[in-house]
């Protein structure tokens, strides 16, 4: 009669035990599948969030196709800057296509903000998911260790039978599985946090750098505007001298570019082969988007005939100014210029130390110093008309590192070297 006592409160004890047991899986399994209020409103807040993201790129999408046609525009205008009038039109396209992309980049700023916002909501929800499910683990450990306290031996020689045995060592096995289930359920959580962290800071990282090139196109237009302003101001004999300086100026720039052509003519003669990497595309990245305007090679072939000079040494990227210009390749810049109205106006050279020295051309800022070592990506400074140039755009020339030189002139440094066509290695 005192055995069946003892054997009862065990059997009673290992049912409690078990319904405990099976409450905490039960409870997990149901904090799995559904969300509690807390992740309701959560998810309410991340879908707020997501149709502010959907709303800004519409509206991007839009802003970009008005700046095509103030683009189509300045291209237009740009050819014309024969006398003031012409150059009167050109900087007002150009303040109208920087106005709307000042306002692209506002919206951008504005989309990355919120998809932020979005991440960080999910970084929440996600913490406080993996908090509550250790919780629910920690409780489903301590019901299976209270089950399987005892060795195998005191389980059999307590069991009324060889079948209850069985089925409690097959219970106990099942507990391990479904723990080892939600284990990796917990690890699957771990991952897609871990994730999201990157992805934030990710975003942060193109926040801060719409930031600053939200900043260097209001300088950009703050330019134009005192540019444009101060050209309509200009009466009677002053519009006559400008006029007089303007025709002096362009007499300059095509003097100098023949110079430049006929130097870097010398230097081709120089270029060696074998010192260059072998042609391959994607050995340099594009450092901006864009329409190539103008190829490598006799100005006759490359679709822009220009009498200042006959052979193009680069290409051009049209692109509106302010637009990040990044290194082609990682290196060391090895030069940084600013011409002025003439030649180059204000360019970067990054030697790449692998036989090419890419320069950038009429920028309206540079954003690094001599000396400094680039990663490929890196933004090197922003796209500009400076210089010799009819409009806002990208100039790009390769560079026989070998054949690199820069010289002093009476109108800043100027780049010198034997190049080659950019379009074998991009």
């Amino acid at each position: 009669m005192k055995k069946e006592k003892v054997q009862g409160k065990s059997k009673n004890r290992d049912l409690v035990l078990r319904f405990a047991l099976s409450f905490c899986l039960l409870h997990f399994y149901f904090f799995l599948s559904s969300p509690s209020p807390v992740n309701a409103a959560e998810d309410k807040t991340i879908e707020e969030l997501r149709k502010q993201i959907d709303a800004r790129s519409q509206e991007i999408q839009r802003l970009q196709e008005e700046a095509k046609r103030f683009r189509t525009l300045v291209n237009q205008k740009a050819q014309e800057q024969k006398n003031l009038g012409n150059r009167i039109a050109l900087l007002a396209a150009e303040i109208n296509e920087l106005t709307v992309q000042i306002r692209i980049t506002e919206t951008g700023i504005r989309r990355t903000q919120a998809a932020i916002g979005q991440l960080t909501a999910d970084i929440d929800a996600k913490e406080a998911q993996i908090e509550r499910a250790r919780e629910e683990l920690a409780g489903i450990i301590q019901a299976i260790d209270e089950i399987s306290y005892e060795p195998p031996l005191a389980t059999l020689l307590r069991a009324a039978s060889l079948s209850v045995f069985t089925d409690e060592i097959e219970q106990i096995a099942d507990l391990n599985q479904s723990l080892q289930e939600r284990l990796g359920t917990l690890q699957i959580l771990k991952q897609q946090l871990q994730e999201d962290r990157r992805a934030s800071e990710e975003k942060k990282g193109d926040l801060e750098a719409s930031k600053r090139n939200l900043t260097v196109r209001e300088n950009v237009t703050e330019e134009r505007k005192d540019e444009h302003q101060r050209l309509l101001n200009l009466t009677g004999k002053a519009k006559q001298e400008y006029e007089t300086a303007l025709k002096e100026t362009e007499r300059r720039q095509r003097e100098i570019q023949e110079e430049i052509i006929g130097l870097e003519t010398k230097l081709q003669r120089l270029l060696d082969p074998t010192q260059l990497p072998a042609a391959r595309p994607g050995l340099l990245a594009w450092p901006t988007g864009g329409s190539v305007s103008q190829g490598y090679g006799p100005t006759s072939e490359t679709g822009f005939i220009n009498d200042a000079y006959k052979f193009h040494n680069g290409i051009d990227v049209a692109v509106a100014a302010g637009t990040p210009i990044k290194a082609a390749a990682e290196g060391v810049v090895k030069a940084v210029g600013d011409n002025g109205k003439y030649a180059y106006g204000k360019w970067v050279a990054i030697d790449h130390e692998n036989g090419l020295t890419t320069m950038y051309a009429h920028l309206s800022r540079p954003a690094v110093s001599p000396g400094k070592k680039i990663s490929r990506g890196e933004v090197i400074g922003y796209s500009g008309s400076t210089g010799f140039s009819t409009g806002p755009h990208l100039h790009l020339t390769v560079y026989a590192t070998h054949t690199f030189r820069t010289e002093d002139r009476w109108f800043g440094l100027l780049p010198l070297g034997a190049s080659v066509n950019p379009l074998q290695y991009l």
